[in-house]
Parts: structure tokens; C-alpha cells; sequence
């Protein structure tokens, strides 16, 4: 009896070790996924960037956010370590892209002159009309994977983001998926996305950027 007892507590603790490592990434409401050189978050808006606590540690160790408002996108654009600058008054490493100063990252639908946007961090009041959530998260075959899923009620609109990238990437990949649950045909619908970079601002102090 004490055998079978031991066993059970055995296989209960380790289902909850393998459930906590599935989840371990997502924090609160948000996704943090982390690669060997860039780190990104995925609010509970489908918005990059988040005001949740960023975790202690991720699969390549420690995160590096600089910015008080936790995490949307930050590269280590040289390659070189995080702890590395690329010559004297150089930062470690670029970002945070989204989240300095008043941050904005988002995302629109447009539908028969009707307007939704999910956009700030963080996911509030004016800047929330699309409800969603973060559904997924996975660490497998080299990959880091977030997925949001939301809809929009007054059209039947549903709505999946998938967010992926290669481990040893400096970019992430963004794929929106827009799916009729209605029984009418839309035609005429439009999806957007807006961002104000302000790259190294913590570093350099200036929100100025040169865009081309």
C-alpha cells in the first residue's frame, strides 16, 4: 500500500512539473517568449508588449528588460552576448523597441466602415475592444511559439495571432488568421498594424528616431 501510495505522489508530482514547464513562460496574462538573441512579450491584447512582471529567467537565462513597463522587444543585435557592447558609448543591446515612454504597439480591424483596435501597453478601456487572450505557448524543435486568440461578437469575427521564431533569430514572425463565424459573406475586411519605436531610448535619452 505505501509502494502504490509513494508511486501516485510520484506521478502527481512530476505531472505537475511537466504541466508547470508547459506553462512556465506564461506569466500573469502574457506570453514571454525568449530565444538566444531576442526576447519579445505578447500582452493579453495580441499587443507586443506588457506591463506584467517579466520573468526571473527564461530558457537562455535571465531576460533584459530596460524600461519600467516589463517587456515588448529587445535584440542582441550584434550577436556578441547581452552583457557586450559594440564599442565605447555603444548599448549592450537594442531596445526596448515598444515600450518606452507613453507605449504604443497595436493592431486594427476595419469592417463596413466600423473600427476595432487593440493597441497600448497596457490593455485598457479605449485601447482594448477586441477580447482575446493568450491560448498558447511552446518551446519545441528550436522554436519559441505564442498564440492569441480573439473575436469580435458584432461581425462573428475570429481572430488568431500566432507569433514564432528560430532560437538563434534576431527577428519574430507575426501570422494573423481571420475566420467568418457568421453565416454571411465579409468581404472588404482590413487589418492593420501601427507601432511607435523608440529604440535605445533608455540609453540615448531621446525619443527622436530616423525612419526611412
Amino acid at each position: 500500500m505505501r509502494t502504490r501510495l509513494l508511486q501516485t505522489t510520484i506521478f502527481l508530482l512530476m505531472a505537475l512539473i511537466s504541466i508547470q514547464k508547459v506553462r512556465a513562460q506564461i506569466y500573469g496574462e502574457t506570453a514571454f517568449l525568449q530565444g538566444c538573441y531576442i526576447e519579445v512579450a505578447v500582452a493579453e491584447c495580441g499587443v507586443y508588449g506588457s506591463d506584467d512582471a517579466v520573468p526571473a529567467s527564461g530558457p537562455f537565462g535571465p531576460y533584459h528588460d530596460n524600461v519600467f513597463v516589463g517587456l515588448g522587444f529587445v535584440a542582441d543585435h550584434e550577436k556578441d552576448g547581452w552583457d557586450e557592447s559594440t564599442g565605447a558609448g555603444e548599448p549592450d543591446f537594442c531596445g526596448d523597441y515598444f515600450t518606452p515612454g507613453s507605449p504604443e504597439e497595436g493592431w486594427a480591424i476595419e469592417y463596413d466602415g466600423d473600427e476595432w483596435y487593440n493597441h497600448y501597453v497596457p490593455c485598457s478601456a479605449f485601447s482594448f475592444d477586441i477580447d482575446g487572450a493568450v491560448v498558447g505557448y511552446t518551446d519545441t524543435g528550436g522554436y519559441k511559439s505564442a498564440t492569441w486568440e480573439g473575436e469580435i461578437d458584432d461581425i462573428d469575427l475570429g481572430i488568431t495571432q500566432y507569433t514564432v521564431f528560430p532560437d538563434g533569430a534576431l527577428f519574430f514572425l507575426t501570422s494573423v488568421e481571420l475566420c467568418n463565424n457568421g453565416a454571411t459573406d465579409m468581404v472588404d475586411v482590413y487589418y492593420m498594424r501601427n507601432v511607435d519605436p523608440d529604440q535605445d531610448q533608455p540609453v540615448c535619452g531621446t525619443f527622436m528616431t530616423t525612419n526611412y
